[in-house]
């Protein structure tokens, strides 16, 4: 796993220059809100590469070929100040290099860099009539590598935000995993079996937060989640060890607990694991 650090304004304008040949300088403008400061350091020159429509390949196949190459995840930084209203916005997302197909990498990043500017673009547009108690606005976005393989990757990212007189911020995850093959980001199905294979999933990663966050006490835990087997597995990651399974704040336990993630592990979800998809390629 390769991990480097660029530090830049603009997660769109940027993207791609992560991502090229270190060996020339670029200058980059950053869509900062009125009445703000963005720090900006140039870096690498690319070319910007519209992605066309990927074509689907399944990661067995991919691993039989000869387009393997070894990718660089990089640090892509945001950092914004402003007044009126006050606030401090920091944002750091992946972006992913060395592919063998420069069209994948390029529909990659552009996913990449969406999480940044979604999250950056909607809490902009929160605070434009916020109240001002004088303790400001922020948010802080950031990631972590959970998986990367030739030809797969996943990252899991942790969203804060308070917004001013708040009683306290709010946190939440999202997930995106992608085939580097083709730039697709990877869903359940390509992952799982089965039309059931959402329950089931729902049901083991119910008995981790029972046994990880509740003691394993079955009363306390159904006065939270009452039903083990609707709970929403949409936000996965492909850990080391298993399924990582992150739900936000307040979704199966108390404010207080915080978004919560649970491993179920490779070897409990036996016949579910599609030996197509992922799982199989990073398990080796």
């Amino acid at each position: 796993m390769h991990h480097s650090r660029v530090v830049i304004g603009s997660l769109l304008v940027v993207l791609a220059a992560a991502c090229s040949d270190a060996s020339g300088e670029a200058a980059t403008t950053s869509a900062a809100a009125p009445g703000s400061t963005t720090t900006t350091v140039a870096a690498a020159t690319s070319t910007t590469t519209t992605a066309p429509t990927a074509t689907a390949t399944t990661l067995s196949e991919a691993t039989t070929t000869s387009i393997v190459a070894t990718p660089v995840v990089t640090d892509v930084i945001r950092e914004e100040r402003g007044q009126d209203p006050a606030y401090t916005l920091l944002i750091t997302i992946p972006a992913v290099s060395g592919l063998s197909d420069p069209a994948a990498e390029a529909t990659i990043n552009n996913e990449l860099a969406a999480v940044g500017n979604d999250a950056a673009g909607g809490f902009l547009t929160d605070i434009e009539d916020a109240d001002n108690y004088g303790f400001g606005n922020d948010l802080v976005v950031g990631y972590e590598t959970r998986a990367l393989h030739p030809t797969v990757a996943s990252f899991r990212f942790n969203h804060y935000v308070y917004f001013d007189g708040a009683a306290h911020g709010m946190s939440a995850i999202s997930t995106l995993t992608f085939d580097l093959t083709t730039g697709r980001i990877l869903t359940l199905p390509d992952v799982l079996i089965g039309d059931s294979a959402p329950t089931a999933l729902s049901i083991l990663a119910a008995a981790h937060l029972r046994d990880d966050y509740y003691s394993g006490d079955p009363a306390e835990f159904a006065a939270w989640v009452p039903e083990t087997g609707t709970l929403d597995v949409s936000r996965f990651a492909l850990g080391p060890a298993g399924l990582e399974i992150s739900f936000d704040q307040y979704e199966v336990g108390p404010g207080a607990m915080g978004p919560v993630t649970v491993t179920v592990p490779y070897e409990e979800l036996g016949v579910l694991i599609n030996q197509e998809g992922p799982i199989p390629v990073i398990r080796g």
